[in-house]
């Protein structure tokens, strides 16, 4: 036991002092004036990344390789999961709040205490058979797996994508395994992916290039994947071979930190991805980040032309959520008016069934004044909320709740989402009558979205 103890302790100071390591690195990095909606630049991605899932897993090279130069020591079941800022979507005009007006800004004069009572304003018809997606992610510091979310709502759920594999930091054609040091092995994997199956649900693999450490740059690898025809085929075999050894039904690409130069690149390889593995059956979805036009020189989403991706894709999953994130000023993870024009924009881009809208299930909560946010859980907000009695309002705005709350002497504002606010963006996906949602992620979002999604939605099987 006092081994054990002592362990903790090492750990918990490790930790404080890596933090604080980046906290300060952190007070470096600028953000291109092209950037993001919340000011959120390429250089601040690894800090976001860094601060949102620890350390690094265990992590071992496989389909080929065996050296895992920089790969990071494990802490305790942290997942290399995906408890992270992304990167902020774009607006043209460089600030927070995409689209939204001036006068109508979220959290003003457009607020009611009846937050948890129905606001009549959501129609709540059902939105027909549509695909839903839950990513998966391990234990993660207090977040829970994914595990129990999936096995309890599995008949709610079409498909999961378990965020377990990305490009190897030592070659980005080759692929790194997920194995965090409390057993969890390529059996854990096997066995995760059955239970899946014993519900219908189908188990997509997904591939990132996130979350390095510093040792290794994921566009950089992603570049040089990229690169060639030959380099490509090399990546996607290793791909098939996984997807044939572990019995997939299909994969997720998930690489979203790649150079504009490498937009034709990435399309091209989606198209051979789907020209090896879709006449076998397998299914290629894909995700790509939220944007209301397609601008080369926006950083962050130029890099990915919709309708290219889209053609040889069955689903791609637009990630509207991040809206305001970790290096933003407070406000709404997905706002209404905001998501509803990125769907708009994208129905005009590729086929309205292809579609899947991201759904965010976490919040973020700021200290006023401060540079950086918390990510949190649906639970965790609540749980602030009844412990510092704060009063949970709800936006007529952005469709989302939040609430302020004081601690230490310290003012901090909390934005995150919930069943309710989940209504209001399945109105968006019946207007435009896309393809289904994306929930990031399993384990974190309010139970009660899914006697919505129940009630709203038939999940394609």
């Amino acid at each position: 036991m006092d081994t054990i103890l002592e362990g903790r302790a090492i750990f918990v100071a490790v930790s404080i002092l890596a933090l604080a390591l980046v906290t300060i690195l952190g007070g470096f990095y600028s953000a291109p004036a092209d950037e993001g909606l919340a000011g959120s630049g390429e250089e601040e991605m690894a800090e976001n990344h860094l601060l949102r899932s620890g350390f690094l897993s265990m992590v071992k090279v496989i389909a080929g390789a065996e050296d895992t130069e920089g790969a990071r020591g494990p802490v305790k079941k942290p997942g290399y999961g995906k408890s992270w800022n992304r990167q902020q979507n774009e607006d043209d005009t460089g600030s927070a709040g995409e689209g939204q007006d001036d006068s109508e800004q979220p959290g003003s004069q457009n607020e009611d205490d009846t937050y948890g009572k129905d606001d009549g304003k959501s129609p709540g018809s059902k939105a027909g058979s549509r695909y839903i997606l839950g990513f998966y992610v391990d234990d993660e510091y207090i977040h829970p797996s994914s595990y129990d979310r999936m096995i309890t709502y599995g008949k709610s759920i079409s498909a999961v994508a378990p965020f377990w594999y990305r490009l190897s930091p030592t070659d980005g054609s080759k692929l790194q395994e997920h194995h965090p040091e409390d057993g969890f092995t390529a059996q854990e994997m096997k066995r995760i992916i059955a239970k899946a199956h014993d519900q219908d649900m189908e188990v997509l693999m997904l591939i990132h290039n996130l979350l390095y450490g510093g040792k290794a740059n994921g566009k950089e690898l992603a570049k040089k994947m990229l690169a060639s025809k030959e380099s490509r085929k090399v990546f996607i075999d290793n791909v098939e071979n996984i997807v044939d050894q572990f019995n997939y039904d299909g994969i997720n690409i998930d690489i979203e930190s790649i150079y504009v130069s490498d937009r034709d690149r990435f399309s091209a390889l989606i198209k051979e991805l789907y020209g090896r593995l879709s006449p076998k059956g397998y299914k290629i979805t894909v995700c790509v980040p939220a944007k209301t036009t397609d601008n080369l020189k926006n950083t962050w989403s130029g890099p990915f032309d919709y309708k290219e991706i889209a053609r040889y894709s069955d689903y791609v999953a637009i990630m509207t959520y991040d809206e305001h994130g970790y290096s933003s000023g407070p406000g709404p993870v997905a706002s209404y008016n905001w998501v509803r024009k990125v769907m708009k924009y994208a129905v005009g881009q590729m086929p309205a069934h292809k579609i899947l809208m991201g759904i965010p299930g976490y919040g973020f909560d700021w200290t006023v004044g401060k540079k950086g946010a918390r990510y949190i859980s649906y639970a965790q907000a609540t749980s602030i909320a009844s412990s510092s009695g704060a009063s949970i309002k709800w936006d007529d705005t952005a469709r989302v709740p939040y609430f302020k709350y004081r601690e230490n002497g310290q003012s901090h504002e909390v934005w995150f989402e919930s069943k309710y606010s989940l209504e209001h963006k399945l109105d968006i996906v019946e207007e435009y009558n896309i393809g289904g949602i994306a929930l990031w992620r399993l384990g974190l979002e309010d139970a009660g979205v899914w006697d919505v999604i129940e009630k709203r939605i038939t999940a394609i099987k």
